[in-house]
């Protein structure tokens, strides 16, 4: 198990993006916050809390972004060193930019696309 920030962060997979469309009144009932593509295109993204206690992505099913997002979490799954790597990275990250989300995201992305490379030689989608 990953350390992390106590977040939830929830990707929901739909057909059609389109559909995404249809959840934001209901989802700003339930107290999330709709901020849009929020710099992915193609992504609808709801945050929740104040402090932030929920992170929700919606996404087409077999996007870029879910591509990606099942491919990085399969290879730390199966790669224990590599989980750990992510892990040690995000808490010095954290203790870096306690206040910089950007930072801390901006931080990861090498380390991320790395993983993302080795496992697309690891795994298909099939």
């Amino acid at each position: 198990m990953l350390d992390a920030k106590p977040i939830i962060d929830i990707a929901v997979a739909l057909a059609s993006i389109e559909l995404a469309d249809r959840c934001v009144e209901p989802l700003r009932r339930l107290g999330y916050r709709y901020k849009g593509e929020y710099g992915i295109a193609g992504r609808h993204y709801f945050v929740k809390g104040n402090p932030r206690t929920h992170h929700l992505h919606m996404v087409e099913s077999g996007s870029e972004f879910w591509e990606n997002h099942l491919l990085f979490r399969n290879h730390l799954r199966d790669n224990p060193d590599a989980a750990n790597e992510y892990r040690e990275l995000k808490l010095m990250l954290a203790g870096k930019y306690p206040n910089d989300r950007d930072a801390y995201q901006s931080g990861k992305s090498e380390f991320i696309n790395r993983v993302l490379a080795e496992a697309r030689s690891e795994f298909s989608l099939a």
